[in-house]
């Protein structure tokens, strides 16, 4: 059977149906005077067959309504009949008036089911069979089959009501206006926001297309849990009612049954937050986050249930956590594998098997996204080693019986071993051949690594945007000769045409101005691309040290030549503070503390202030440093110092200043630099005032003339 498409239908999918139903219902039909219902097969909407999900709605829509007083399900003979033998595929308006003119039904309920992504919704209608007017209108959506079908019990056993008043407000005639337009049910939200959403207007004809777009309209809003609508004649007209049951506001969020992962990463995993209104998909969406949280922590036994603890307006969400046992991978095996060992494969795996240090390297730990790379690396590493048909044939994780143990087993096929054979380039070459082949790295009679080969292309690739030709194409042609087990390769490559950088945007710099940044990139708008220059300007502001991360991207500009550069950075603390204490025998307790900014203002001016003192010494120290004089790459900077020292035979003080100088030498990699240092030594002829305990000392030594 295919995918179900938008209001296709599956006759004998929905005969099975009906007949089961029809098993299901006969027992408890009372024939009793009351309400005859006949409930029609529901349109789908949905790129995948959803048949069964149509066939739960209509189950609990038609259990529900013949287990209450008073209500006759009828026409599923019929229907099914008219299915079967004269193959009506569609159940409208037309063949509701049809059958029940046929098994003397008083209202008919017609619907449809539809599935976007993980969603899925029922909307339906009441439609009175002796006046042809629909009486209600229902809607409910939920990611959750079984939270939906429980809605649609719910929304079913508030049916019979509203057909009962149907019955008493009939009027002799009709017309198709409706007259008023109202919401109820709605606390916080102001009704006139709600008829904002609808487009039923009060003087218009009814439409009861319009009326489920409507419903669909405010449940859309996101405040809402239960939306539906009524038609009812009154003594003033037809009155089209919206009700709706407003979702409650998130008031605390909590964690039960967690022990394993701390409440900090639950928090940080969860999307939903507090004084908001409940989303309930967003509610199971955070579910499955935390589920998947606990599986990369090795605990895939792991059960989440979300809850919803409301008073009506206010609710507490609580995930309750049953964590499970934690599995570990306690084998890996490998099936087919002749050219290298089980141990060599699995040094090339990140996913470990359990081991003797498993607490302190954690080995063991199963996580599908890591296992899923793994089964890459095994690739590559055939690739690598000239296996160039190497394949997984298959994988499989198994869970042992006591729910401990993973056990996985891998199976591979190897093929032939090849080398490279010859070795070509054609094209736009811009360099001499043999250079081009030079770059490449590869050579004839080596086995083929296809590594080798894509850092070869990037190589050569370099070349073209050195002079730049920023989209030049490097592609590969292979030849493989089965026989000989070798692979020619021939690089094709076209330059296309230079390229100028057209604009450069810096983002990310909370603090650090632009153009500290931009000093940094030795490449400016309007200049010819260089991806050499790109290189270096990434190492630069790396060696800052300013920031935790800095990304280049490239984007095309306003014409086929033009290129924009992004320069975005995070920016990461630059200044420290520090203290400390120390114990000597000379000096005995000695005190040390210092300050650093390394980007003071933002500007990359650094300053430095430090100080140590003792019983006997001190040391002050103040720098500054301008890693760019007048925008130049010339550093400059100054140091004032003052120091005092006593010894035993003399006391020593010395204050001084440096002056500085940097400059690049090539390429700011290698730099020269000048110092200017002014130093004034000075020993007293008397003793420098200290303290009691030190002058007591002192007098006791013998000291020179």
């Amino acid at each position: 059977m295919g995918p179900a498409r938008p209001g296709t239908w599956f006759p004998a999918a929905f005969s099975r149906f009906f007949l089961t139903l029809l098993f299901l219902l006969t027992p408890s039909l009372s024939f009793a005077e009351g309400l005859r219902v006949l409930v029609l097969p529901f349109e789908m909407h949905a790129e995948e067959d959803i048949s069964a999900l149509r066939r739960n709605i209509m189950e609990a829509l038609a259990s529900t309504l013949d287990g209450s007083a008073g209500i006759e399900v009828v026409g599923i003979e019929e229907t099914r009949r008219l299915m079967l033998e004269e193959g009506v595929a569609r159940f409208g308006e037309e063949a509701a008036f049809d059958i029940a003119s046929r098994v003397g039904a008083d209202f008919a309920v017609l619907g449809s089911v539809t599935r976007v992504g993980r969603t899925s919704s029922a909307d339906w209608r009441v439609l009175d069979l002796k006046d042809g007017a629909p009486k209600a209108f229902y809607f409910e959506s939920s990611v959750s089959e079984a939270e939906l079908l429980r809605r649609i019990r719910a929304k079913a056993s508030e049916m019979p009501l509203a057909m009962a008043s149907a019955l008493r407000e009939r009027p002799v005639e009709k017309e198709g206006i409706v007259d008023r337009i109202v919401v109820s049910g709605n606390r916080r939200v102001e009704a006139e926001a709600v008829l904002q959403k609808v487009k039923s207007r009060e003087g218009e004809p009814f439409s009861h297309d319009t009326v489920r777009e409507d419903i669909r309209a405010i449940y859309a809003t996101g405040y809402f849990d239960d939306v539906s609508a009524v038609l009812s004649e009154t003594a003033s007209g037809r009155v089209l009612a919206f009700i709706v049951k407003e979702l409650p506001f998130v008031r605390r969020i909590e964690y039960r049954g967690h022990k394993e992962i701390k409440i900090e990463q639950l928090e940080e995993t969860v999307t939903l937050r507090t004084n908001r209104v409940l989303d309930r998909v967003l509610l199971a969406a955070d579910a499955e986050r935390i589920k998947k949280l606990y599986e990369d922590e090795g605990f895939y036994l792991a059960t989440i249930s979300p809850l919803v603890e409301s008073d009506g307006t206010d609710a507490t969400v609580a995930f309750r956590i049953e964590e499970g046992p934690e599995v570990k991978v306690k084998r890996i095996t490998f099936i087919g594998n002749e050219a290298f060992s089980d141990s060599r494969l699995k040094k090339v795996m990140n996913t470990k098997e359990v081991g003797f240090f498993t607490a302190l390297t954690k080995s063991g730990k199963f996580n599908e996204f890591i296992y899923q790379n793994d089964l890459a690396l095994i690739i590559n590493q055939y690739f690598d080693n000239g296996y160039i048909n190497a394949d997984i044939l298959d994988s499989r994780v198994l869970l042992s019986e006591d729910k401990r143990w993973f056990y996985i087993t891998i199976a591979v096929t190897e093929g032939e071993r090849f080398s490279i054979g010859k070795l070509d380039a054609a094209g736009d070459l811009l360099v001499p051949k043999e250079e081009v082949l030079k770059k490449l790295g590869l050579e004839t009679g080596q086995i083929f690594s296809r590594s080798k080969l894509a850092r070869g292309i990037e190589a050569v690739t370099d070349i073209y945007g050195e002079k730049g030709y920023a989209y030049a194409e490097v592609r590969p042609q292979t030849r493989t000769d089965q026989e000989a087990r070798t692979i020619d390769i021939t690089l094709n490559i076209a330059k296309n045409e230079l390229v100028y950088i057209e604009k450069i945007d810096i983002t990310g710099n909370t603090r650090t101005r632009d153009k500290v940044i931009r000093r940094e990139v030795p490449i400016g708008e309007g200049e010819l691309y260089s991806s050499t220059e790109l290189k270096r300007a990434r190492g630069n502001l790396r060696r800052l040290g300013y920031f935790e991360d800095v990304q280049i991207t490239e984007t095309r500009g306003s014409a086929a030549d033009r290129m924009n550069l992004g320069v975005g950075v995070k920016e990461r603390p630059t200044g420290s503070i520090s203290l400390g204490l120390g114990y000597s025998s000379v000096d005995k307790v000695i005190g040390t503390a210092s300050i650093s900014q390394s980007n003071f203002m933002g500007t990359g001016l650094k300053l430095d202030l430090s100080g140590t003192v003792s019983a006997s010494s001190s040391r002050y120290v103040f720098g500054i440093t301008e890693p760019w004089l007048f925008d130049r790459p010339i550093s400059a900077g100054f140091d004032i110092y003052n120091t005092e020292r006593e010894y035993p035979d003399f006391d020593l003080r010395k204050q001084g200043f440096n002056v500085r100088a940097g400059f690049p030498l090539t390429k700011r990699y290698t730099r020269g630099y000048i110092t200017y240092k002014l130093e004034d030594v000075h020993k007293p002829t008397s003793p420098i005032p200290r303290p009691r305990s030190y002058r007591s000392r002192r007098a006791r030594a013998p000291r020179a003339a």
